[in-house]
């Protein structure tokens, strides 16, 4: 149902979403308008937080491809049997299944004793393991992180990735820290995800995210192979978000019909662009854009 689920919303939720588009100017796939009004989360006259902003989209989709996942539901039961079902399973994908919340001490370089507040949250299962990046922010909370997760596991539907979606937030900033205090706590997060079954191979594999990297990730596998004696890990991680960022771009630049919405020509050819984000994503994805397309960036 997920990968259902996800197909259709990457055929179909263009137009619902984008603000302009129409059946008419979309690709034919991308023609399934009409909404159900499941969910009033994301009304312009509210200001719901990014959890029910994320509900909110999800309940639009679910309007959708409702139809289209009751025609494609291969059993024996009436039409009214069947759209429960539907509907029983949508209302099960949507909520957020675990969250774990954490306070531990670590001491820090002066001999003080200050204590780390930090969150990991598993959105689904229906497909292990989870998988999800861990931020180091003082702007991390629950809300956030239960969101980001959900993101993940449609993001990994979407896209036919076998990983439920997951995400991780420490409440710090790290530039108030030195090393070997970031290394503490990064380790002793580590060891209270492995007491709670919330890391590990086929169960949640963490990732890089804001102000976390190769360094954080080698000190995660290496406290989580002495304690509990098993690590691993996958190649192209350090591309993975800029390069996944160009082939967005490339969907998009080259269909004409989104295109046209902003009054261009579809392709690279005599665009540039500008960039902002992290410093490794942007020298990554200019460097795809650079050595693919041979562009010029502003």
């Amino acid at each position: 149902m997920y990968r259902c689920f996800g197909e259709l919303a990457r055929r179909g939720l263009c137009g619902a979403l984008v603000p302009g588009c129409s059946a008419e100017t979309l690709p034919a796939a991308a023609s399934l308008l009409r909404h159900r009004c499941y969910s009033q989360s994301v009304d312009p006259e509210d200001d719901p937080n990014f959890f029910t902003m994320v509900e909110g989209f999800f309940d639009r989709g679910a309007a959708l491809v409702e139809d289209k996942l009751i025609e494609d539901l291969k059993t024996r039961e009436s039409p009214e049997l069947k759209k429960k079902k539907v509907r029983g399973i949508l209302r099960i994908i949507k909520p957020c299944n675990h969250v774990l919340s954490l306070n531990f001490p670590i001491k820090r370089d002066n001999g003080e004793w200050e204590v780390i507040e930090a969150y990991r949250a598993q959105h689904s299962q229906h497909r292990t393991p989870c998988k999800g990046g861990i931020r180091y922010s003082t702007d991390v909370s629950m809300d956030e992180v239960k969101a980001l997760a959900s993101l993940m596991t449609y993001k990994c539907a979407v896209v036919d990735v076998p990983f439920g979606g997951a995400k991780a937030g420490v409440k710090i900033n790290p530039k108030n820290y030195s090393d070997t205090e970031l290394e503490k706590i990064t380790r002793r997060f580590t060891i209270e995800l492995a007491k709670k079954g919330f890391i590990g191979p086929g169960i949640d594999v963490p990732a890089p995210d804001m102000s976390t990297g190769e360094r954080e990730m080698s000190w995660i596998a290496d406290t989580f192979a002495t304690t509990m004696g098993h690590y691993g890990g996958i190649h192209g991680r350090i591309s993975a978000t800029g390069r996944g960022v160009f082939h967005g771009i490339e969907n998009f630049i080259n269909e004409a019909a989104y295109m046209s919405q902003l009054g261009m020509s579809p392709g690279f050819q005599d665009k540039t662009f500008v960039i902002q984000s992290r410093p490794l994503k942007v020298s990554i994805l200019v460097l795809t854009l650079w050595s693919w397309k041979g562009l010029a960036l502003d």
